[in-house]
């Protein structure tokens, strides 16, 4: 995804998620940042920067909303970054996006 910085981003994953050591959030940063969808950029921007993350909503060609917020409903969580890589599966893919963000988390 263009305009962010993996470094930081990288950052941020090791900041939030403790098993992973800054090498290899860095890595993970570079394989997530090729999965986002551009339209969540600004929220991906915002998580990394620590601010609050505007609800991003998209609706599929059947008419089937999800938004952050609702993902992270469905899931019984609190994480904006697991989320929003669902949200981005369902923009990409629909049909395979939303049974991503149905199945029960592992």
């Amino acid at each position: 995804m263009n305009g962010i910085d993996l470094n930081e981003f990288g950052k941020a994953i090791a900041d939030t998620y403790a098993a992973y050591t800054e090498e290899a959030a860095v890595r993970q940063a570079e394989l997530w940042a090729e999965r986002m969808h551009p339209m969540l950029a600004e929220a991906l921007r915002c998580w990394i920067a620590g601010e609050p993350v505007e609800d991003v909503s998209y609706t599929a060609p059947n008419g089937e909303t999800f938004s952050i917020t609702r993902i992270m409903e469905l899931r019984g969580e609190n994480d904006y970054l697991r989320a929003m890589l669902l949200l981005s599966d369902f923009i990409n893919d629909p049909v395979r996006g939303r049974n991503r963000i149905l199945s029960p988390r592992r």
